[in-house]
């Protein structure tokens, strides 16, 4: 039953009164290759017998003051051979795991995935027609909570601003420190737009569906049938599902953005926007469990 380490206890009886004797040779003596099928082959069964013998010394002498010791070496010598085998698994399937590791990196750094997924969430119904009502909705769509989405935001309004200088603007944001509509607002007046033609909203409601219904009440109120949104590109797909229920009352029409998404496709490009399309698709999910859409 214990062939290999029926003399563990001779040793060890051995070390514990003849240390200084002892002369250790590292250099292999002999090369006897292991057979597959020898006494030692089997290198679990091998641990739980040199286990089993500890165990049986210590039980048999009654001694159990290294009994910390023994549990740590037990506790060693039982997670060892799961070391051993994973250690063995890289170093077989070494090649095979580099390969892995670099296609995973690629499709999440450099693949067009992403960018083609995110291509589902561009809502494209726009329009040539001039609509007065012009309702900018700067924050969501972009990964951080503190972002400059709203530079964007501004480059789009003065663009139609210069071709339809009559709009009017209504304009939701975060409130952070300095609330995202009151420097759009500023940026507005610097640029020539009428202070009575700039309409803030700085309610916020604390999602997208409440925002978007308060925004619904405030133009019904006013009698306006449509209007044309300005927000960030991703963010168009849950603005246009929320807006579904509202749109036989007031029309939705999106602006087509600057930093809209180029229709290119490459096989080996970086793309920035990977959180933003998640969390959109994981945003439209709950929604949809919330019954808003």
């Amino acid at each position: 039953e214990l062939v290999g380490i029926e003399d563990l206890d001779l040793w060890f009886t051995y070390l514990r009164y003849f240390k200084s004797s002892i002369y250790y040779e590292k250099k292999p003596l002999v090369n006897i290759r292991r057979r597959q099928h020898s006494l030692h082959s089997n290198y679990n069964h091998q641990t739980i017998k040199s286990i089993n013998m500890i165990s049986k010394i210590y039980l048999n002498k009654k001694s159990f003051i290294n009994i910390y010791i023994f549990l740590i070496s037990i506790a060693y010598k039982a997670i060892r051979p799961l070391i051993k085998k994973i250690f063995n698994f890289f170093k077989i399937n070494f090649s095979q795991l580099i390969l892995i590791f670099i296609f995973i990196l690629y499709f999440i750094f450099y693949s067009p995935f992403f960018k083609f997924v995110g291509k589902k969430l561009l809502v494209e119904n726009f329009t040539e027609k001039k609509i007065n009502t012009i309702v900018v909705y700067s924050g969501p769509g972009y990964e951080t909570y503190v972002n400059e989405g709203y530079k964007l935001r501004y480059k789009d309004l003065t663009d139609i601003y210069n071709i339809n200088p009559s709009a009017e603007f209504y304009i939701l944001g975060r409130i952070q420190v300095i609330p995202e509509q009151k420097i759009l607002e500023g940026l507005l007046l610097s640029k020539g737009v009428n202070q009575q033609n700039i309409n803030i909203i700085y309610d916020d409601l604390g999602s997208s569906a409440n925002n978007l219904e308060n925004l619904f009440n405030i133009l019904k109120e006013k009698e306006i049938n449509e209007i044309l949104i300005v927000t960030a590109p991703y963010f168009s797909k849950r603005t246009s599902l929320l807006w579904k229920k509202y749109n036989n009352t007031i029309g939705m029409f999106f602006y087509k953005t600057i930093d809209w998404p180029s229709d290119d496709f490459s096989i080996f490009e970086k793309f920035n926007y990977k959180k933003t399309i998640l969390y959109e698709y994981l945003s439209i999910v709950y929604n949809f469990l919330k019954k808003n859409f």
